[in-house]
């Protein structure tokens, strides 16, 4: 298990754009285990049920991939403000033959949640899951599993650690779950509200 002394440690070298994108993140990977537990109750509910907390949460991850992009340009904004030679390497990286690594998977990440404002893609399983698992099997967890397997770090290798990874898989899970789920009931919430006040 993650100790707090080391946690304390990464949170140390960590901005406040740092953080907020960690968030953003682990929204839009809480966007795919709503989604999981949204089909079970679908079919077991009815969509008539749900249909309102849903149209909320997909609200919420347009608005977390809006919200990710926007602080994703300030990142590279800032970069090229900060002094001449970080303006330099910054053009370099943006503009050079392997700029496609840092453009696309940010456009992805903004563009493919704005086709669930499309209802015939929110409400189609097949279409949904889609969205959901390219939000929460990024490019970053691609490129790690692919090198980490490259580079002889099978699973019969993994004598460099005795503890278990179960109770930190579970954490995750829970927290960004939580995490996005807890923001859209807010949101349906704030709109109940408003709803009620305005009729």
């Amino acid at each position: 298990m993650i100790s707090v002394l080391s946690f304390r440690y990464v949170m140390e070298d960590w901005t406040f754009i740092d953080f907020i994108w960690q968030l953003l993140a682990d929204c839009q990977t809480g966007f795919f285990y709503y989604t999981l537990f949204y089909f079970g109750l679908r079919i077991s509910k009815g969509k008539s049920t749900l249909a309102g907390f849903d149209s909320c949460a997909t609200a919420m991850i347009c608005g977390v991939s809006a919200l990710y992009f926007v602080t994703w340009i300030a990142g590279w904004t800032y970069l090229l403000s900060v002094s001449e030679d970080a303006r330099k390497s910054t053009l370099e990286r943006l503009g050079g033959p392997y700029s496609f690594g840092l453009w696309l998977p940010s456009v992805f990440y903004f563009v493919l949640p704005q086709l669930l404002w499309i209802r015939k893609i929110s409400e189609n399983y097949i279409s949904r899951f889609l969205v959901a698992f390219f939000l929460f099997f990024n490019f970053e967890k691609f490129v790690i599993l692919v090198t980490s397997l490259h580079r002889d770090y099978l699973p019969g290798l993994w004598t460099m650690y005795s503890g278990s990874l179960f109770p930190e898989i579970i954490y995750g899970i829970v927290w960004k779950f939580v995490l996005f789920t807890g923001l859209t009931a807010l949101l349906f919430s704030f709109r109940r509200k408003r709803n009620n006040f305005a009729g």
